[in-house]
């Protein structure tokens, strides 16, 4: 009995043990949650910051890392970084919707990741007039219309992103007043 008691003991102890390094490890990268900022790239032209719908509605969102340590982020091919941004969008009478990736098969799937040392910051391809990916865009289809876009980059907490130190938590952009165009 005893020695049936003592290798309990021992492997709970080492049960604990694992845990507790696993949720070190876990805490420890909880405590960069604030380490990266994203913004919307559109620059003004004249008095607006035109999206043109037709040609592509294409834009930048840029992720930074403010940090001083190294942050790893989801690449957007992986379905670990594919849902993670999204825009908030709101029209001149005060009504607030998102606009999201729409669901998608994945034939190959790994959590991957690239890595923002300090100050660096990676450049996001935005293509909204592509409805098989973006779900919520407001249909444009004779007069500009002007919205307030706001980027959210969100990530949560799994396994994966555990055993990779990748970046989790939310971050959102100040918002932006963007024109619409057909």
């Amino acid at each position: 009995m005893t020695g049936m008691n003592g290798m309990l003991s021992t492997f709970c102890f080492r049960l604990a043990l694992v845990c507790c390094c696993l949720s070190t490890s876990c805490s420890e990268h909880e405590r960069l949650r604030d380490s990266l900022s994203v913004s919307i790239a559109l620059p003004l032209k004249g008095q607006e910051r035109p999206l043109t719908m037709y040609n592509g509605g294409t834009f930048h969102v840029v992720l930074s890392n403010t940090s001083s340590k190294a942050q790893n982020v989801w690449e957007e091919w992986c379905s670990w970084g594919y849902f993670s941004l999204r825009f908030q969008c709101t029209d001149a009478h005060g009504k607030t919707w998102l606009l999201e990736k729409r669901p998608r098969d994945w034939t190959k799937n790994h959590a991957s990741y690239s890595t923002l040392l300090p100050g660096e910051s990676l450049v996001i391809n935005v293509d909204l007039a592509d409805k098989e990916v973006w779900a919520g865009v407001p249909s444009i289809e004779r007069n500009e219309s002007t919205f307030t876009l706001k980027a959210i980059y969100e990530v949560e907490q799994t396994d994966e992103s555990c055993t990779l130190k990748a970046w989790v938590g939310k971050v959102e952009s100040p918002p932006l007043v963007v024109t619409f165009y057909p």
